[in-house]
C-alpha cells in the first residue's frame, strides 16, 4: 500500500510539473471556482428576487454548473492517468538503465578479476623459477638490561622509599666491554623496594637502556659477539640502607628477544654512601642467526 501510494504521489507531482501550475491553483480555479461561482450568484438572487424565482434559478443552474465542475475533473482525471502510466514507465526505463550499468561494470570487474589472477599465477611461477632471497641479518633497535638484586637492610624495620628520580654518582657506570671497546647503557632511574619472604630483605629491579646515539643500534646483532663483560652499577643500593646483597639476577634483551640471562649468589658487602657495581662473563648469548 505505501508503494502505491507513493506512485500517486509522483503521478501528481508530474501533473503539476506537465501543467506548469500548483495543487492549490487546481483547486482554486479548477473545482472550487464554479462552486463558489454558483453559492454567490443563489445568495444574490435570494437577495433581490422572491423565493419562487431563486427556486426556479437553483433548479436551472444546478446543472449546468454541475457539468462544469465535472468537465474539470474529468479532465483532471484522465491527466493524472497519464501521468500514472507515465510515471511508471519512468520508473522502469530507469531501473533499465541502471541495470544496464550494473550489468557493464560487473563485466568491467570480471575481466579485472582474470586479468589479476593471470597476474597471480604468473608472479606464482616466477616466483617458483627464482632461489629465494638470503634473509637480511637481523639487526639491533633497542636494548633492555634488568638486574634483580636480594640486599639485607640495615634497618630490618624500615623498608627505603621508592626512588623515582636520581642523580647518579657513576652515569657511565654500566656498559658491555670486548675488544672493540665499550657501549654504555643509561639506566632508568625509577626503582621500587619490596620485602622477601626472608626476614630483613628486601628486592629490587634496575633497568638499563640504549643511548639513542650508541654505536650499537643498527648492528648485526652478532656484533654482541664482540663483548665478553658486563658491569652494572646498582645505583640504588648502598651502605645507608643495606649491609650486603646475596643474590643477583641479570636479563638481557635486544628487540625483546632474551639473548643472555644468568644468576648469582655471591655475597657483596656494602660500603656507606656507596653503591654496588657487579661484574658478569657475557659469553653464551642466545642470538638469532
Amino acid at each position: 500500500m505505501r508503494h502505491f501510494f507513493n506512485l500517486l504521489s509522483h503521478a501528481w507531482a508530474n501533473l503539476l510539473a506537465s501543467l506548469g501550475t500548483t495543487t492549490l491553483a487546481i483547486v482554486l480555479f479548477t473545482l472550487a471556482f464554479p462552486v463558489v461561482t454558483f453559492v454567490v450568484t443563489v445568495f444574490y438572487l435570494y437577495k433581490r428576487h422572491p423565493p419562487e424565482t431563486l427556486r426556479a434559478y437553483i433548479k436551472g443552474s444546478f446543472t449546468p454548473t454541475a457539468i462544469g465542475f465535472m468537465v474539470g475533473v474529468f479532465f483532471l482525471s484522465i491527466l493524472f492517468g497519464w501521468n500514472i502510466v507515465r510515471t511508471v514507465y519512468d520508473d522502469h526505463q530507469g531501473l533499465v538503465g541502471i541495470n544496464q550499468t550494473l550489468q557493464t561494470a560487473n563485466a568491467g570487474l570480471t575481466g579485472e578479476a582474470t586479468d589479476l589472477k593471470h597476474q597471480i599465477g604468473e608472479l606464482k611461477n616466477n616466483k617458483s623459477s627464482q632461489p629465494p632471497p638470503r634473509p637480511a641479518p637481523a639487526t639491533i633497535h633497542n636494548v633492555d638490561l634488568e638486574f634483580r638484586l636480594v640486599c639485607s637492610l640495615r634497618d630490618p624495620t624500615r623498608l627505603p622509599p621508592d626512588l623515582t628520580f636520581a642523580i647518579l654518582e657513576d652515569p657511565h657506570g654500566t656498559y658491555v666491554e670486548g675488544a672493540i671497546g665499550k657501549s654504555y647503557l643509561i639506566p632508568i632511574t625509577k626503582v621500587a623496594y619490596k620485602r622477601t619472604e626472608d626476614e630483613g630483605k628486601a628486592s629490587m629491579t634496575f633497568r638499563y637502556e640504549l643511548p639513542a646515539n650508541s654505536d650499537l643500534i643498527g648492528q648485526p646483532f652478532s656484533r654482541l659477539s664482540s663483548y665478553d663483560k658486563l658491569a652494572i652499577n646498582a645505583w640504588g643500593t648502598n651502605g645507608d640502607d643495606f649491609t650486603e646483597c646475596n643474590y643477583y639476577e641479570v636479563t638481557f634483551r635486544v628487540n625483546g628477544e632474551d639473548v643472555y640471562k644468568t644468576t648469582a649468589s655471591t655475597v657483596k658487602i656494602l660500603e656507606l654512601k656507596k653503591s654496588i657495581t657487579a661484574d658478569f662473563r657475557f659469553r653464551h648469548l642466545k642470538l638469532p642467526q
